[in-house]
């Protein structure tokens, strides 16, 4: 009897654990809310964000962030950036990454922003005391992009003659530094400069008076537009730039860019999102400032395994 009753209570008590399981199991699951992420840069349908965008997909992927691409036409000043910046954290977003279209003008508004929401910036810098500092910078090496352009418009030229260079920057902020370091090794390797301006209007108006040998870009959109303004010609000045859009590649296969500096914005795209996504969880992790690299790309090693795997990145 006592042993009946014994196997009674066993039986009841697995029962109950069952019934316990089966309740636990149905009741919905609590999950976190994924963090909301918004991208902010100057003109972001161009193609020149594709590989960018690819990496900031990859790593949102990967560490479970809504991931909120701004749509942006041409921002021709800070304030309509800094709008735009505004109406993504009061809409709720729990951070913003962004490029800076003008560094100079947004300085102060980058160090007040950064101390009530999370800010991360891509390409470029406000020049601020580290003491002060409280966003993270991903960046590509501008000072290396243009020494390395420098060089590569040196080895471009005859070894008997070196003509004039025309450098167009562009507008955008990161262009200054680059600007800086390809006219310092020009100098240095007694290069003449005939001219440096802004826009491919001004570059085609000193052309009229002061012909150069080699053209230099340093945006992509500058040298998408150079090479196509560029007639062939037998005295056809040689294009050298910056730039990372299929265009500017195909421009390259044919024959309309002699070499370009490609940033590696795979990786730019990738590494700011997810240094975000992690001092989101944990505040205490500190959002490091990161130097992207880049390649050195011509016709000629165009189609080599390492840049195919940069122009074209498998994303998981």
């Amino acid at each position: 009897m006592k042993k009946n009753k014994f196997f009674i209570i066993i039986i009841a008590a697995l029962v109950t654990c069952l019934c316990i399981l089966i309740t636990m199991e149905n009741q919905p699951t609590v999950t976190e809310t994924a963090k909301q992420i918004s991208v902010v840069v100057n003109d972001s349908t161009s193609a020149r964000w594709t590989r960018f965008r690819a990496g900031l997909e990859q790593a949102a992927k990967d560490y479970n962030i809504n991931l909120n691409y701004v749509t942006t036409t041409k921002l021709d000043d800070f304030e309509q950036e800094k709008e735009t910046v505004d109406k993504e954290i009061s809409n709720g977003s729990d951070a913003v990454i962004l490029q800076l279209i003008n560094g100079a003008d947004a300085k102060d508004y980058v160090a007040a922003i950064s101390r009530k929401s999370t800010i991360a910036l891509i390409e470029t810098d406000v020049k601020s005391p580290d003491a002060v500092k409280s966003y993270g910078v991903t960046l590509a090496d501008n000072a290396g992009i243009g020494t390395a352009l420098a060089q590569m418009v040196i080895d471009g030229m005859p070894k008997d003659a070196s003509g004039p260079v025309g450098i167009i920057t562009g507008d955008e902020a990161a262009m200054s530094i680059r600007n800086q370091t390809l006219q310092k090794f020009l100098q240095e390797k007694n290069i003449p400069i005939a001219w440096c301006v802004q826009t491919l209007e001004e570059a085609e108006a000193k052309q009229s008076i002061s012909p150069v040998s080699s053209f230099v870009a340093l945006d992509n959109e500058t040298l998408e537009g150079l090479a196509e303004a560029i007639k062939d010609s037998a005295g056809r000045p040689k294009v050298y730039g910056v730039g990372c859009s299929d265009k500017i590649i195909y421009d390259l296969d044919n024959g309309k860019i002699a070499g370009m500096i490609v940033p590696n914005e795979y990786t730019m795209g990738y590494v700011s999102l997810s240094k975000v996504a992690i001092h989101l969880n944990n505040h205490l992790a500190k959002m490091e400032d990161t130097t992207v690299n880049y390649f050195t790309v011509t016709k000629e090693n165009l189609y080599s395994t390492e840049n195919q795997k940069m122009i074209f990145p498998i994303v998981g």
